[in-house]
């Protein structure tokens, strides 16, 4: 199976985080720019994807849909794949770890729920782990950052991906394989956010 994390487009959020704290904010005309030539680029290079997975926050979903308008294949909206709250970002302490929690006890319980959220939606996409086809999975920095330290089980390890920016991951013999970070082949240089 290939998983095919992509994080949504740029959103008012990211462009004016104050003004758009705790809002669902929804994606800005580059977001939307971003998102098309992501639907794009994995309509020519990955159009084997056959099942689509989103976050239903504004700015992922639209993502999704616009990404769709090329692939159109079934949708499906996962809870669980939200993004932590934005007013709770800065309390979570980036070296926090599970079973270090002398670093920061109220970041500690903070990132410990949403770990307990990942790993509802790594036991979602294991259930799919006799797929052929890819899932594209469009979703949030974090939430994607939570997810992939569970799959290392590395939780002092941070993730950046950009807008729109790809994550590859193969399940090979047992074992999850990363098979590209943070791609972002489909963007000119003045779409990356």
């Amino acid at each position: 199976m290939r998983l095919i994390l992509a994080r949504h487009g740029q959103s008012y959020g990211n462009v004016d985080p104050e003004k758009y704290k705790g809002v669902d904010a929804p994606l800005t005309p580059l977001g939307e720019g971003q998102a098309d030539n992501l639907g794009k680029w994995l309509k020519r290079h990955h159009a084997e994807i056959d099942l689509i997975l989103a976050s239903p926050l504004k700015r992922a979903l639209q993502t999704a849909q616009i990404v769709n308008q090329y692939l159109q294949l079934p949708l499906q909206i996962i809870e669980d794949l939200s993004e932590i709250p934005v007013y709770d970002l800065p309390r979570l302490d980036q070296r926090v770890h599970p079973a270090k929690p002398d670093l920061s006890r109220e970041s500690a319980e903070d990132y410990r729920a949403y770990t307990q959220q990942s790993e509802r939606v790594y036991n979602l996409l294991l259930g799919y782990l006799g797929r052929e086809k890819p899932i594209l999975v469009v979703s949030h920095g974090g939430a994607m950052g939570t997810l992939m330290r569970l799959i290392l089980e590395r939780h002092d390890i941070y993730f950046q991906t950009n807008n729109t920016g790809l994550n590859f991951l193969n399940w090979e013999n047992g074992n999850w394989k990363f098979a590209g970070m943070n791609h972002l082949q489909h963007l000119t240089p003045e779409m990356i956010t």
